[in-house]
């Protein structure tokens, strides 16, 4: 429960500059850039957040923990997972930014 605690702060103390400096839209566009402009500062954490995670992992794993096969086991298919998830995240954010850019201009 802490570390959910100590995540939503960090996520308000990320975002409330954005906020509090944005202009108050007066278009659509305008409104869908300050959503976007939103997302975007997420999406930055969580990408720092699932790259920390992984290079924690990999250290943990074949630093710390180099004599313990269990724990090697675990620690590679963790390690794949954030691959992987780090991968789609790009995948995700580069289609979004694609279909931002075609229907927004």
């Amino acid at each position: 429960m802490r570390s959910f605690e100590l995540l939503g702060t960090a996520l308000v103390l990320f975002i409330l500059p954005v906020v509090a400096l944005a202009a108050t839209p007066t278009s659509f566009a305008g409104f869908v850039d300050l959503i976007i402009g939103i997302l975007n500062q997420i999406v930055g954490l969580v990408f720092v957040l699932v790259f920390v995670f992984m290079l924690w992992k990999l250290v943990d794993v074949w630093i710390i923990n180099v004599d313990d096969e269990k724990k090697r086991t675990g620690g590679k298919s963790i390690a794949l997972t954030a691959v992987l998830v780090f991968v789609l995240m790009l995948l995700t954010w580069g289609i979004v930014a694609m279909i931002r850019s075609s229907v927004f201009g």
